[in-house]
């Protein structure tokens, strides 16, 4: 995800694990809180909801164990003939994915992430496979982020920003699940 390139590029290591909950309480209270992925829009909601609580088993199961997660380093043109050079996107599966997200968790005392309101749009397929029940939606995200705070006493240092991410979902066994996600900063001065 972009914030965990961020942290990347303002010299934060992410190295330190987030922990995991377990046991059948967190269970069932982790589903009351996200609900069913019985619809498509459940996985936009749940996707922020999951950075928010900073929930890493939770943002695990919204994806399809081969989701491709692609983050766009230049502008990126989605119309006829448009395009961008293989060498601007960074692409990871999901267990890069959860890597760099536990990091982020592991250095983040808030987190705050909210998608707006969208549409979906039927695709005929994802990653050039046909697929008879797949849908994407685009939407612009804002979020901020305050790390922990350093060992001095100064105050913690925070990153804020906005990106727009492109999702694609097709139901897996009942559940809606994210097979691809596409993220490109914004550039406030440029929208």
């Amino acid at each position: 995800m972009i914030l965990a390139m961020l942290l990347a590029v303002l010299g934060v290591s992410i190295a330190a694990p987030a922990p995991l909950s377990t046991g059948q309480d967190s269970v069932a209270h982790r589903d009351s809180i996200y609900g069913n992925l019985s619809d498509r829009e459940h996985c936009v909601r749940n996707y922020a909801l999951c950075i928010e609580r900073e929930d890493i088993e939770a943002y695990a199961s919204i994806f399809h164990d081969d989701c491709e997660f692609m983050t766009v380093m230049g502008k990126l043109d989605l119309g006829p003939g448009g395009g961008l050079q293989e060498s601007e996107i960074r692409t990871r599966g999901l267990p890069e994915e959860l890597e760099l997200m536990k990091g982020m968790f592991g250095v983040a005392s808030e987190i705050h992430f909210a998608f707006e309101s969208g549409i979906w749009s039927r695709v005929d397929s994802i990653a050039g496979k046909p697929c008879s029940d797949c849908w994407q939606t685009n939407r612009k995200t804002e979020y901020s982020l305050v790390f922990n705070a350093p060992p001095d006493g100064e105050a913690p240092p925070s990153v804020s920003g906005s990106n727009r991410i492109w999702m694609n979902v097709s139901p897996v066994d009942g559940r809606w699940k994210i097979f691809r996600i596409i993220e490109q900063e914004i550039d406030d001065a440029g929208e």
